[in-house]
């Protein structure tokens, strides 16, 4: 791992290897924050929901997807009918933004992972 380019970056042990366990410099990648930021997942704060997919009080069923080209903040797609709606909207921007990123990258794994990350 010495040999990657690591200053300034984030371990990151799931990219390569979705659901990764071990560290090691086949299985993890150091990666910049905002790239970090848009792959985690964030489990604990979206509750029930499928990926992507917000419900206000009112019952609205949001898709909302971060952009890692505006400080990862959250950018809503639209109000839908069902929570896989939402969330088949959040797929399809999430790999859009994902193969964008990808074109950023110097390191062909993290490319290839974020371009089939998301299909």
């Amino acid at each position: 791992m010495i040999e990657q380019d690591w200053k300034g970056k984030e371990l990151d042990k799931d990219l390569l290897v979705n659901g990764n366990k071990v560290y090691s410099p086949e299985t993890c990648v150091f990666v910049d924050r905002p790239l970090n930021l848009f792959t985690t997942d964030h489990a604990k704060g979206r509750g029930d929901h499928p990926l992507g997919v917000y419900v206000t009080k009112n019952g609205y069923i949001i898709g909302q997807c971060s952009d890692p080209f505006s400080n990862n903040r959250n950018t809503r797609l639209g109000v839908y009918r069902t929570k896989d709606e939402a969330h088949q909207a959040w797929k399809k921007r999430k790999h859009e933004l994902a193969c964008q990123l990808a074109d950023l990258q110097t390191d062909e794994r993290v490319a290839n992972a974020l371009r089939s990350r998301y299909k």
